[in-house]
């Protein structure tokens, strides 16, 4: 995770997002908090009075119920999000995988291609010494054979781009990048979570919904009142 800062970034949103759904569950727990008050009964006299302040949340139409929807949603939201970049530095990786072995392959035909080309043009050459072939014969063999040069210089360069671009995504050493069959280059994932393997888009999706819902119906129990049950006990304290 630390080789992809995107990945990492999203993942920590997504603890911060659980966070959010500890603190609007919290509005059910009871809060207690340590008053103290000061009043002046005279000009000689002051009443001091620390105490104890309870309060217990009974109801409150749904606002801290569509408050924990919506940071749940939140959070499936952004796990979708995390799940996404996955998906992309996957597809990406497997695309360079492809890619690799595709100019491995071009590599090969490159370099037999150069061969039969040399071949063909020392044969030429040989037989333009003996008169059998003519100047055009040996011109046309030699452009042949540059040709066939600049083809495999330029197979190499996007091979060695191929690989660069593999070992970007993978972290690996270039020798490790590169040192695998094609047999064994597909990696086996255990898969525990089947959410893992639905589509990211799609729980996206339905996490933007469920976010719209509770939001909207957050918004309608914000301009009802809450009730709470409040009881405070303390001693009154005269300097």
């Amino acid at each position: 995770m630390d080789h992809y800062p995107s990945i990492a970034a999203s993942v920590l949103l997504l603890r911060q997002q659980g966070y959010l759904v500890k603190a609007a569950r919290s509005a059910w727990y009871t809060q207690m908090n340590f008053v103290w008050e000061n009043e002046f009964e005279s000009h000689k006299s002051l009443a001091v009075t620390p105490g104890v302040r309870v309060s217990q949340k009974v109801w409150d139409f749904g606002r801290t119920k569509g408050e924990v929807r919506q940071a749940e949603a939140m959070v499936e939201r952004q796990s979708a999000a995390a799940m996404a970049e996955v998906d992309n530095i996957i597809q990406q990786t497997a695309a360079a995988l492809i890619g690799l072995h595709q100019q491995q392959e071009q590599l090969k035909a490159a370099e037999a291609w150069l061969n039969t080309v040399r071949e063909l043009e020392g044969l030429v050459t040989s037989r333009f010494g003996i008169g059998l072939s003519t100047e055009a014969d040996l011109k046309q063999a030699r452009t042949r054979l540059e040709a066939a040069r600049s083809n495999l210089i330029s197979v190499k360069t996007a091979l060695a781009q191929q690989r660069e671009r593999l070992t970007a995504l993978t972290g690996l050493p270039l020798e490790q990048a590169t040192a695998l069959p094609a047999d064994q280059l597909l990696v086996k994932v255990d898969i525990k979570d089947q959410a893992f393997t639905a589509n990211p888009r799609l729980i996206l999706a339905e996490a933007e919904q469920r976010l719209a819902e509770a939001q909207r119906d957050t918004a309608k129990a914000a301009g009802l009142p809450s009730i709470e049950l409040v009881g405070s006990m303390g001693r009154t304290l005269r300097l």
